[in-house]
């Protein structure tokens, strides 16, 4: 559904926390092709163009606000809202801490399919 608004528990109320006392929606991005619409956080919305779950990064620094933090949460995620972040170099981190909990899991699969091999040669 192309609504441009997103309605998620979490997200929406730390939405109207930290940006709009009264919203009813986070507004979505429905421009921009398939990778960007209907999937980040429209440009013009209060968080900034430089929030990390808008469509197109930049100006920098680029920032990660509590109300993506929260959209996290309503996708199953396990969080904690604290403050907005303004410091590009922990944006950076939280990336680099999702690419290693991914690598994790994906040693512990080869090491499953390592044991699975050698019981199948004995």
């Amino acid at each position: 559904m192309n609504s441009g608004r997103y309605t998620g528990e979490y997200a929406l109320e730390i939405y109207r926390q930290e940006f709009v006392k009264d919203a009813e929606f986070i507004p979505v991005e429905l421009g921009g092709g398939e990778g960007t619409a209907n999937s980040h956080w429209d440009e013009p919305w209060p968080g900034g163009s430089s929030d990390l779950m808008t469509g197109y990064l930049g100006p920098y620094p680029i920032t990660l606000s509590d109300t993506t933090i929260a959209s996290f949460a309503d996708i199953g995620y396990l969080t904690t809202v604290t403050h907005a972040v303004s410091e590009a170099s922990t944006v950076w981190l939280f990336l680099l801490s999702i690419g290693l909990v991914a690598r994790r899991h994906r040693q512990r699969s080869d090491v499953g399919c390592l044991t699975e091999m050698s019981s199948m040669k004995t």
